[in-house]
């Protein structure tokens, strides 16, 4: 059971509602954040969220996933990334991927599909090219039901996606890199030419080094064992209030 008191947030000057830890402060209130961004955080743990509309990719919904988390990774200035898993939502249809082979430096995945009602079952070969980021050769991809984001069209969800990037912090060098998980939610709203992605940056392991260790301490970190339930408890309560958001 997740221990952590979530208040709702009016997010975009409240276009966007969504809930979020308490410990959690607004960065703009201290320094400048982006008209396109929301950034939110909680210094003593180094861990934040960041909501980001971004232009629509035209790039097929299995694709954005991977597309988004190497832009993040890439933002970042990753040294290294890795993605551990991936939950596809549906309202009709519950995908379960497993690696089957590995072909020409992509990977082969089978999709065992069972459409709802009639749980007849589909199966297909798709060849996914994961060159974007160095994925680990049996990367879990499951089903999530839409009911678990109950204020969102079942459409407009796509992915959430954990993964592991070392990442330094602010402008420091290489060498001082901690190890960040991220969680990646990709909302796609082709209609009005722009996806939304929610972000969760929760430390694995900070760097002696790194200028995170002095409000958090170096070494392992536990955090990151439940962000996965909190950052899905978030997302419950993501809601779109105003779509003139989009322009």
């Amino acid at each position: 059971m997740l221990d952590e008191q979530l208040i709702t947030r009016a997010l975009f000057g409240g276009a966007i509602k969504m809930s979020l830890p308490q410990r959690f402060v607004d960065v703009s209130d201290y320094r400048p954040v982006p008209d396109h961004q929301e950034v939110w955080t909680d210094a003593t743990l180094d861990q934040s969220v960041i909501l980001e509309i971004v232009e629509h990719q035209p790039v097929p919904d299995q694709d954005c996933c991977k597309l988004y988390f190497n832009d993040v990774a890439e933002h970042n200035q990753a040294a290294t990334c890795q993605i551990q898993s991936i939950r596809c939502p549906s309202a009709h249809l519950q995908l379960l991927l497993t690696c089957s082979a590995q072909l020409s430096g992509c990977h082969q995945y089978l999709i065992h599909a069972w459409h709802m009602p009639t749980f007849h079952l589909l199966c297909s070969l798709v060849m996914l090219d994961l060159w974007l980021c160095n994925m680990h050769p049996r990367v879990p991809i499951t089903a999530a039901a839409t009911e678990e984001i109950p204020e969102v069209a079942g459409e407009a969800l796509k992915a959430v996606v954990t993964g592991l990037q070392s990442v330094a912090k602010g402008r420091q060098e290489a060498h001082t890199a901690n190890d960040v998980q991220i969680q990646l939610a990709v909302f796609r709203y082709p209609d009005r030419g722009s996806d939304i992605l929610v972000t969760m940056n929760t430390p694995v392991f900070i760097n002696e080094a790194s200028a995170a260790a002095q409000h958090t301490g170096a070494g392992h970190k536990t955090a990151h064992r439940s962000a996965p339930e909190l950052f899905a408890s978030m997302l419950k309560t993501f809601h779109i209030f105003d779509y003139t958001l989009f322009g």
